[in-house]
């Protein structure tokens, strides 16, 4: 299961990790270069000149958790439908006569074994694999010479455009959805609304400095949960949370597997 993966913990537990030590050494600074962690009797006419920064940085947690978990499904859903229009097809290029039942198969075959491996490693970087795109030239190219032997055969061929053509739209949807242009500009938001946040906390005192320490704490370990899902929801490729590529593996265990001759 997903929450039993040591690195998952492990990687929250060093964001945890930085943004506590990070307000701690904060509060420490302010505290021996400020007027001490004590109740101060201006708290209240600074709070009403900064309070704002606390209620628009939850807005911006949200709107970035909202917009990285819309791009994480996306990405999800993209790679769904490309399997599914790569099942229609292995189950329409099955039903050819030979050889072109082969052929196509092969092709197939060259193409997910192509997006299993250098495609993925690709995505990653948020890039794309010539040899995927390479691959699927190849397999339009053996569905478009496609031999009609049959009348089954010509419908069959009839049928086989668009759906190759359904499989490069979603290969291009998989790989758009993947380079997602505003990830970069999101976090950075996300980081600036956070630290200024923090850095907020330290210009008030409270009664005790256990007490400025534990409130502090407890505020930036909730800020950095959230800092911590969007930073795997925005790399779909990478971390714990990867989009798995069983799904291609599997069709090629079912391409491998013996086909039953057909008149």
């Amino acid at each position: 299961m997903l929450w039993s993966n040591p690195n998952l913990w492990q990687s929250l537990f060093v964001i945890l990790a930085i943004g506590i030590a990070f307000n701690v050494v904060g509060t420490l600074l302010m505290t021996t270069a400020g007027p001490g962690a004590h109740l101060a009797p201006d708290n209240d006419l600074r709070g009403s000149k900064l309070g704002f920064l606390e209620p628009i940085t939850s807005l911006v947690a949200v709107f970035v958790l909202s917009m990285s978990w819309i791009q994480y499904n996306e990405v999800v859903g993209r790679v769904q439908r490309e399997t599914t229009t790569l099942i229609l097809l292995k189950e329409s290029a099955a039903q050819f006569s030979e050889p072109t039942r082969s052929r196509v198969l092969g092709a197939m075959t060259v193409y997910v074994e192509a997006v299993i491996g250098p495609e993925w490693l690709a995505m990653a970087a948020n890039g794309r694999s010539e040899v995927a795109g390479q691959a699927l030239d190849a397999l339009v190219r053996s569905c478009g010479a496609a031999e009609a032997r049959t009348p089954r055969d010509e419908s069959l061929a009839r049928f086989l455009v668009p759906v190759v053509r359904r499989l490069n739209d979603d290969r291009e949807g998989r790989l758009h959805a993947t380079t997602f242009e505003l990830r970069e500009p999101l976090l950075v938001l996300l980081d600036i609304a956070v630290v200024l946040s923090i850095i907020f906390i330290w210009a008030f005192g409270y009664p005790t400095m256990r007490t400025k320490l534990i409130m502090g704490t407890l505020y930036t370990s909730g800020l950095m949960l959230v800092v911590f899902m969007v930073s795997l929801l925005s790399h779909p490729f990478r971390g714990p949370l990867a989009v798995s590529n069983d799904a291609y593996a599997n069709i090629l265990q079912e391409i491998a597997q013996p086909v039953d001759a057909l008149p």
